[in-house]
């Protein structure tokens, strides 16, 4: 193994440490820094961990995800291998992006529209979570 490769797996986050639930704020937080996303058992094991935090909470959450260095391959971005409304309708009230990478910012901003999303990138977490308090609020 290349000294490159080991180093990257070292820095690799779990998966289950990339997401956290703030129940004050009502936000879910996921952290998809530097995942490497080559497989649809990535994104079908983010779902269903997103499924077990939410659906025992019996209310859609506000979601802020972190895009800074996603490594994806292009069939990712597409609606149907993502599964977003199976996913994202029933467990969010709505999804703000953030990430410190302009060239992520702008790759988001062109296939965000094709999938019916807001196509705004957010350069912060603090900005992301600020915007998607603006949404409706938590119906206990």
């Amino acid at each position: 193994m290349r000294a490159e490769d080991a180093q990257a797996l070292l820095r690799q986050i779990p998966l289950d440490a990339r997401f956290t639930y703030d129940w004050e704020r009502n936000i879910l937080y996921l952290n998809f820094e530097d995942l490497q996303i080559k497989s649809m058992n990535v994104i079908e094991d983010v779902i269903a961990k997103t499924r077990q935090i939410c659906e025992p909470l019996g209310h859609k959450v506000y979601a802020v995800v972190n895009y800074g260095g996603l490594n994806s391959t292009a069939t990712w971005m597409t609606p149907t291998s993502m599964g977003r409304r199976k996913w994202a309708t029933p467990n969010f009230h709505g999804v703000t992006r953030f990430t410190t990478s302009a060239f992520m910012r702008a790759k988001l901003g062109d296939v965000l529209p094709s999938r019916g999303v807001a196509p705004h990138v957010y350069q912060s977490e603090e900005e992301a979570a600020g915007a998607e308090r603006a949404t409706v609020p938590r119906q206990d």
